[in-house]
């Protein structure tokens, strides 16, 4: 019997273990990655500077602001997307939202020039839980470019929100990246593996 009791405890422990890795990672380089992600990249804008259509919608992307949506040539780097929100900008507004067609497990984007410090990028889940936040760290300005990402696990992230300072006037979006990963055990389901398997092994120990 205390052989079943310590196989059933090694168990439990590592399905633990795997399952506290299903949580969310905040990524700050884009070679973190999955390699085979999409990217939007916003080069095919007709126009180098001006408003666009808002929402933009683009490979199952759609792209809102409460304020204005434009395009923006930073020098030789290529075309940018501008979110300027409306007056009076308060602490925690969201001036853009990012909504995915699909849930996806990754997302990055590649910022230029974010010179607020304050600004955040969330992530939710298609109930509108806050899944996980990264802050987006001051840069000065001369076209610099700062990545910042989410990783869950699983297929969980179906909004990203951009949530501004009040000081902040604008924001430069290099790049858009999101991947979608295979589906895996959610942790819930490890959990009710771990019972199922324990209740076997103790009607195993009461039979002998």
């Amino acid at each position: 019997m205390r052989k079943h009791l310590y196989l059933l405890i090694s168990v439990g422990i590592l399905l633990l273990m795997f399952a506290s890795t299903c949580g969310a990672t905040v990524l700050t380089s884009r070679s973190q990655m999955n390699t085979e992600a999409t990217t939007i990249d916003f080069e095919d804008f007709s126009a180098a500077n001006g408003l666009i259509a808002d929402p933009f919608v683009k490979d199952g992307v759609t792209f809102t602001s409460t304020g204005n949506l434009g395009t923006h040539a930073i020098g030789a780097g290529g075309r940018t997307l501008v979110s300027v929100p409306g007056s009076g900008t308060t602490a925690g507004s969201v001036p853009m939202s990012i909504t995915f067609s699909q849930a996806v497990s990754e997302v990055g984007l590649d910022f230029i020039d974010p010179q607020f410090v304050g600004t955040e990028m969330r992530a939710f889940n298609s109930s509108n839980q806050l899944l996980e936040s990264a802050a987006i760290p001051f840069v000065a300005t001369g076209g610099n470019t700062e990545f910042r990402g989410i990783q869950r696990s699983t297929n969980e992230i179906s909004r990203i929100d951009l949530v501004f300072t009040p000081s902040n006037d604008a924001v430069f979006m290099n790049d858009l990246v999101f991947f979608q990963t295979g589906v895996v055990p959610e942790p819930n389901v490890l959990f009710l593996f771990t019972i199922a398997l324990g209740s076997l092994i103790c009607r195993s120990c009461l039979r002998k």
